[in-house]
């Protein structure tokens, strides 16, 4: 007889259960308390692990976060395996199952669609290759993590592994398979993907093109503001003698031809519904758009009080229950050249070293580049053959089966063209792309419609693992740098500093060069222009030494000026916003001799100033006003000094201000696909099909409503939009600023009757939020920050908060604020990113280093360490950040002896 099929939801109730009954709460007796701390890991003593040459010892400190110490690279690394299994393995495995597209054999049939899409991306089948292409060294290294985290498989099977286990082995008899290296190779897949660039922007401007004009769309898309807004390097040249490509042969930011917007333009329901299925792709950092990103900065010794550099960093990731990031030092009793490491940072648990942080001589920070590293490509797709340079070509294919927990597994067949994987195959309405589009006469017949596959970087093998462990183990810039050149996918800013003095930066990373069209727009997958022509050379991609400034800013903003350098990186740029803030505080300090500490760093990293505030508050309280009720709300701004602190009445005010000018002038007129779930409006219709007029005389209108999720939908106010509102500013009649009636209220005319209708929604909408006093309103109520533990916690019942989710927390900060707790205009004031952790590095003394992690170390529901960190975090605080081994003995806590 058949297993009964379960949905995801049925599953996770019962798993929801499960968990009450070993929590105590709900009355049961199955499981006691000593079943929940069964997951928690020993901590001291000692313990035998298999395949050791000699022993490790692990110190942790009052934050349960560790410090390993062994005689061997080989010892360190399994035992990092191992501890790190025991903190977090549910992550761990639920990542391995996402990055390999295995999810459905953890939660059922509602993961076959998402399965399947990965399985057509082919993450793992990339990792694959990738790990046969590693040093023997690096090889080495992920053999010996992999045996650690096995050894602690071996010894911890369900509720011994975590709660999570337990419930889901009842749930349908799961048992966790062994790791192996490419489980941690695959992981970079994902950070590649959350990292992707402008695709998200790719697919936005061809959708927008069902309903505005071309003219309107590039209104939505300003140039990057080089003259206020400074890029990170002045420099970035092509080295003399390296292989070169003609820079014109890849066109600007014009140079689409009319035939790729032309094959976009009208295919927008099509591309809408890609859309939708990347937005259902499990996300591991965050959502792809104006606020993924990071701030890092360093301030060289000439500026700072120790007399060496001070490097900042925290990167903006989605919040995240673990934390995304695993505190942990490595280090070789005796550094040489067979035990090379003494490294000490932030982790992903699950892939061996140390992804930011410092070592003995240097220390390394990272932010998003936001290189175009994605096409999407319109393919002809006949009796199953594409369409390439007016032949027809076969394409490659492969079989996939999805096993599902108690389901029938499911087989795909994955079509890849030479322009990548064909990812419209994924959904019946995907294979409709292109049916209607326009296209020139050297196009293909559009019988049948066209297919979209996806040309991305990632999808083809690199080594950015080897860069890792070469980065652990660097120990001036030329060996940062050589580093920096494997580090092929995700495109980081890389910012350096060392003990020595010194300061740096280096853009890495695989960056196409393209042929006819810039990235702007889906291309035309026949024609062979579009083609890529191969890679920016490494080096020429931009990086900077000791600057005469005595100091490096990246935080998202333009790498180098488009007209200065001969290589088109991206058309999509973050604006800036932020980095010339950090720059402007950075000045602040240092002019006329001042210098700048480490208290003043941390400072920065929490500053709350909206930049979009300095700029329409002015406009705003000139506005004038006709109710009493309003402008009560409109003095909140008088003397507001523009800071989004959490217990800031102005703040919350112009922020609904800020969102619902954005609404009215911009997110009514956009189309649906683009817009927030649930959000109907009447409209009119955009096909062919009657005349606008019914025989009554009244204007036939339809209703229409929104398709995206809250953390993607448009506009979500990000920078960009401050760029595209600040020109409006100066045009108070711009089209823009009108507004269509209804039967109750006239529409707005102009800039001033727009934000004078905004001010009065805004007040409306804070006294059903917050309440009709406004000396009780708050940022912070409005902007909180909930800690979602990953799947069951996202997905369950609401009881289950209780049990595996943590807050909410009330926060500060902003959108495209230094202090980047992110939110979306479009889809509320909750927080959707955040600084997922925060380090400042004192290169005069490491071990007055301090750090923060957002959660703790901990991914057991109910140990001291699963939150631990998050109060201080909330608060701007950080703790210290122990380096050399007499340091971390005085703030060691724990000792464990892991032993052969």
């Amino acid at each position: 007889m058949p297993a009964k099929k379960t949905s995801r939801r049925a599953r996770l109730i019962v798993i929801a259960v499960v968990l009450l009954l070993v929590a105590g709460i709900g009355g049961g007796t199955f499981w006691t308390v000593s079943t929940v701390r069964d997951s928690f890991p020993q901590t001291s003593g000692s313990l035998k692990l298999k395949g050791l040459d000699d022993p490790v010892t692990v110190k942790r400190d009052g934050n349960g976060i560790p410090q390993l110490y062994a005689d061997s690279s080989d010892d360190l690394f399994r035992a990092q395996g191992y501890v790190q299994a025991q903190d977090r393995f549910w992550e761990m495995d639920v990542r391995r199952h996402m990055t390999s597209g295995r999810l459905s054999e953890m939660f059922g049939e509602e993961q076959v669609e998402t399965d399947a899409f990965l399985r057509t991306l082919g993450w793992r089948k990339v990792a694959e290759q990738e790990y046969r292409m590693l040093s023997p060294e690096t090889k080495k290294y992920l053999q010996s993590y992999s045996a650690g985290v096995n050894a602690y498989l071996k010894e911890h099977k369900g509720s011994a592994a975590s709660l999570e286990f337990a419930a889901l082995d009842i749930s349908h008899d799961y048992e966790p398979h062994k790791w192996s290296p490419v489980d941690s190779v695959a992981w970079l897949k994902a950070m590649a993907w959350d990292l992707r660039g402008n695709m998200a922007d790719e697919t936005d401007r061809a959708l927008m093109s069902s309903r505005l004009t071309k003219e309107q769309i590039e209104d939505l898309y300003p140039e990057y503001p080089y003259e206020r807004n400074k890029p990170i390097v002045e420099g970035g040249s092509v080295s003399p003698g390296s292989d070169t490509f003609d820079p014109q042969g890849q066109g600007g930011a014009g140079a689409s031809s009319a035939s790729a917007k032309e094959a976009a333009q009208n295919a927008s329901a099509q591309l809408g519904e890609i859309s939708d299925k990347l937005d259902k792709v499990p996300s591991l950092l965050g959502p792809n758009g104006s606020g993924i990103g990071s701030n890092s900065w360093v301030v060289s010794g000439d500026h700072t009080t120790t007399g060496k550099p001070l490097l900042a960093n925290d990167p903006h990731l989605a919040p995240q229950l673990p934390s995304v990031w695993y505190q942990m030092g490595l280090h070789c009793r005796q550094v040489d050249a067979s035990c090379p490491y003494d490294v000490s940072g932030f982790t992903f648990a699950g892939m061996p070293g140390v992804v930011i942080g410092h070592n003995q001589d240097i220390s390394w920070g990272m932010t998003n580049l936001g290189a175009d590293v994605t096409d999407l490509y319109l393919q002809k797709i006949r009796d199953g053959e594409y369409v390439y340079d007016g032949k027809r070509v076969p394409y490659k294919t492969r079989k996939e089966t999805i096993k599902v927990a108690d389901g029938k597994s499911r087989k795909i067949t994955v079509r890849e063209t030479n322009n990548g994987p064909i990812i419209s195959d994924r959904d019946e309405e995907l294979r409709k792309v292109g049916d209607e589009a326009p296209v020139d006469n050297a196009a293909p017949d559009r019988a049948d419609g066209y297919a979209v596959s996806l040309r991305w970087t990632a999808l083809e093998p690199g080594k950015t693992m080897d860069a890792v462990f070469e980065l652990n183990r660097a120990s001036d810039f030329k060996e940062f740098r050589s580093a920096a050149r494997d580090f092929a996918v995700p495109s980081q800013n890389l910012i350096y500093a060392d003990t020595k003095g010194n300061i740096g930066y280096q853009a890495p990373g695989r960056i196409p060069v393209r042929g006819a069209g810039d990235g702007r727009y889906p291309a035309p997958g026949w024609d062979p222009r579009y083609r890529w022509k191969g890679y920016v050379p490494q080096s020429a991609l931009p990086w900077e030494y000791n600057p005469e400034r005595g100091y490096i800013v990246t935080a998202n903003q333009a790498v180098v000026d488009e007209k200065k350098y001969p290589y088109l990186l991206t058309a999509d740029w973050g604006y800036g916003a932020r980095s010339q803030r950090i720059n402007d505080l950075i000045q602040s300090k240092i002019k006329d001799g001042g210098k700048v500490s480490m208290d003043d760093m941390q400072t920065m990293q929490t500053d709350n100033s909206s930049e979009i505030a300095k700029l329409l508050v002015p406009y705003l309280l000139k506005t004038d006003v006709d109710s009493s009720y309003v402008r009560e709300a409109q003095q909140l701004l008088e003397g507001w000094d523009y800071t989004q602190d959490a217990d800031s009445a102005p703040a919350a005010y112009f922020n609904a201000v800020w969102r619902n000018v954005l609404k009215l002038a911009f997110g009514n007129k956009l189309p649906k696909e683009l817009r927030l779930e649930g959000d109907c409006l009447n409209v009119r219709p955009s096909d062919d099909s009657g005349p606008v007029d019914d025989l009554s005389g009244n204007e036939r209108l339809v209703r229409e409503c929104g398709q995206r999720t809250a953390d993607s939908a448009q506009p979500d106010g990000g920078d960009r939009w401050y760029e595209v509102v600040r020109k409006l500013l100066d045009e108070p009649e711009n089209e823009w600023w009108k507004t269509e009636g209804t039967r109750n209220e006239p529409g707005d005319r102009n800039r001033d009757e727009l934000l004078a209708h905004a001010m009065k929604d805004a007040r409306w909408e804070l006294t059903s939020k917050l309440g009709k006093d406004i000396d009780t309103w708050s940022w912070g109520r409005l902007h909180r920050l909930m800690l979602n533990n990953q799947t069951i916690g996202t997905d369950g019942p609401g009881f289950m908060q209780a049990l595996l989710n943590r807050g909410p927390w009330d926060l500060g900060g902003g959108e495209a604020a230094v202090n980047a707790t992110g939110w979306n205009a479009a889809g509320g004031y909750h927080v959707t990113w955040v600084p997922s952790m925060r380090m400042v590095v004192n290169m005069d003394n490491l071990d007055k280093s301090r750090w923060i992690n957002l959660t703790g170390a901990s991914g057991h529901a109910f140990n001291a360490h699963y939150t631990d960190q998050t109060d201080k975090w909330a608060k701007g605080e950080l703790l210290p950040w122990s380096f050399s081994e007499e340091a971390v003995e005085k703030r060691t806590e724990e000792k464990m002896a892991l032993t052969p």
